[in-house]
């Protein structure tokens, strides 16, 4: 009466051997697949040069904030004598991350594509893990075909990436476009610690010139909030008919 179950579990451990090589199989594969996906996008980073290291006549500096973000945390540190971040940290930082746009690469490319070609270029480049979606399943022309959208987005996008590198111990970024009744939507968000009071202060007026730069004439709205863990952007951008200006 025994040897049936006997049977029955040599049968199990076989199936159960057979089962775990499609498994294991399917992890290779994943794991083939984001290689392939990595030197892809280091190789669109190195083709693309959309964003440089070096300026001309055909780009424009990045980091429209990094100026007064720099003025406004010297400023603080002052008053702050016993912090261990001092203003030439800042200047450093400055200088190791300017960069310049060739905006150039931005023409015949639609919002998502110059939103996903910044995040692969600059990201991968920089180091930062990260992943983009473009969710937009009907297409607002308006939009799409206005450079200007996109390269306010890029500077956008640029300057939010800095305040968070300085801020936080940055671990990934999320960059995702899709589909708004008004128009479109880009969302941000950077994954990564923000322990240090002092740091903490600093991002909270680095949020402030972020509002102050971007929103503006009703062109696009934006949400910023933050918790110790994230940072996240909620960014609409209206339709023309619906904006001031742009």
């Amino acid at each position: 009466r025994s040897s049936p179950s006997y049977g029955d579990s040599s049968l199990s451990e076989a199936q159960t051997r057979n089962t775990d090589k499609p498994t294991a199989r399917m992890g290779e594969l994943k794991q083939a697949q984001n290689a392939m996906k990595k030197m892809v996008e280091a190789r669109l980073a190195k083709e693309s040069n959309l964003v440089t290291t070096r300026a001309s006549a055909e780009t424009q500096p990045l980091g429209r904030i990094m100026p007064a973000f720099f003025d406004t945390v010297s400023a603080m540190l002052a008053r702050s004598p016993s912090s261990r971040i001092l203003p030439h940290d800042v200047q450093r930082f400055l200088v190791a991350h300017e960069r310049f746009l060739n905006k150039s690469k931005l023409e015949n490319l639609a919002f998502s594509e110059s939103i996903e070609l910044w995040t692969t270029d600059r990201l991968t480049r920089l180091g930062v893990a990260h992943t983009v979606e473009n969710l937009i399943r009907k297409a607002v022309p308006k939009i799409d075909q206005d450079i200007a959208v996109a390269e306010k987005c890029i500077h956008l996008c640029e300057d939010f990436m800095l305040v968070s590198k300085f801020c936080r111990e940055l671990e990934s970024i999320k960059v995702e476009t899709a589909n708004h009744q008004s128009g479109l939507l880009l969302l941000m968000s950077s994954s990564g610690p923000c322990e240090s009071m002092d740091f903490r202060a600093f991002e909270d007026k680095g949020v402030t010139l972020l509002l102050n730069q971007y929103q503006t004439e009703n062109a696009m709205k934006l949400q910023i909030s933050s918790s110790r863990e994230t940072l996240e952007m909620r960014t609409i951008l209206y339709e023309p008919e619906s904006r001031l200006g742009f």
